[in-house]
């Protein structure tokens, strides 16, 4: 739901730019996904005791999980082809 909400925006947003680049929609759906969990962890890092370096190979795989959402999306859309 975070990558609909944040996506579809940042897609219109970016056509008025003209940001019609796959490293724009990678960027966006990395981060998308990797701000929302950094800031659940860091909610939560009291109460749960975390290890830094777990967290850190959670929010990266978590990000990247967003990065592929953001590729297949532009793989679909294909922006830059847009007239």
């Amino acid at each position: 739901m975070i990558q609909l909400g944040i996506g579809i925006p940042a897609f219109r947003l970016f056509n008025r730019l003209k940001l019609k680049g796959i490293l724009a929609y990678l960027l966006l759906g990395f981060f998308a996904v990797y701000i929302p969990a950094f800031a659940l962890c860091l909610y939560q890092w009291s109460e749960r005791n975390y290890e830094l370096g777990t967290v850190m190979i959670a929010l990266v795989y978590a990000g990247l999980l967003g990065s592929f959402t953001a590729l297949m999306f532009w793989l679909l859309a294909r922006p830059d082809k847009l007239a």
